[in-house]
């Protein structure tokens, strides 16, 4: 049960990725990209507090590019999506509704 858990936390998050817009991220893209940010980091951590962590990677190119699947112009978008501190603001407000 634990396991099933976890996986849905990933999930939502999974969802949120590919919800909010970014041009680029889709279910499939938003995927690999939060399966890969939790193994860097402790999960319980990215489920505390998402947008930092979103931030944190999706701003990251060299991170972004590592991932098989993403491409260049996905890692663009994301970059300038994810630094764009209006875009961030938004999120946190989101977030805490």
């Amino acid at each position: 049960m634990t396991k099933s858990l976890e996986a849905s936390k990933n999930t939502k998050l999974r969802r949120i990725l590919a919800a909010i817009g970014v041009r680029h991220i889709g279910n499939k893209t938003a995927k690999l990209i939060i399966d890969q940010i939790s193994t860097q980091t402790n999960e319980t951590k990215v489920i505390d507090n998402p947008i930092e962590y979103l931030t944190q990677y999706l701003t990251d190119a060299e991170f972004l590019s590592r991932i098989h699947g993403i491409g260049d112009k996905t890692v663009e978008t994301c970059v300038k999506f994810f630094g764009d501190v209006d875009n961030v603001a938004l999120l946190y407000q989101l977030h805490n509704a």
